[in-house]
């Protein structure tokens, strides 16, 4: 039980030490789109990079920040409802969403939607760039 418990701490100082740097992902990415602005405006040049580089700045800190706003508590919640349910209601809402959110079916679902969203999208470009020749 005791190594439990010390790899517990272990990955909690793990996590508070990523959360507490992933804030320099979303200072990159604002950085990268401020720079992207002012030369898209001053010099008329514009590039995908980017943007592909500012989002991938912004989900990495999303995505290695998650654990952190776990461990504190600071995840988006629905408290207004939540409020008015007994502790125990609350722990089972909230084992519930952790639990379905982070499930691998969950995560088959987003991919096999994204997926379907993006064919369903591509297909109609496809259709209105041979419309317009």
């Amino acid at each position: 039980m005791q190594a439990l418990l010390s790899l517990s701490r272990a990955i909690d100082r793990l996590n508070s030490f990523v959360g507490k740097h992933a804030i320099w992902l979303i200072c990159g990415a604002t950085a990268i789109s401020a720079i992207n602005a002012v030369i898209r405006k001053v010099f008329n040049y514009s590039s995908n990079g980017y943007l592909e580089v500012q989002w991938y700045l912004f989900a990495w800190s999303f995505l290695i920040a998650a654990g952190y706003t776990l461990l504190k508590r600071e995840h988006v919640r629905i408290d207004v409802l939540n409020s008015h349910f007994p502790r125990k209601v609350q722990l089972g809402i909230e084992i519930f969403g952790l639990i379905s959110s982070s499930s691998p079916q969950c995560a088959s679902w987003c991919c096999t939607t994204s997926y379907r969203s993006r064919s369903r999208c591509s297909t109609r470009v496809k259709c209105r760039a041979t419309r317009a020749d």
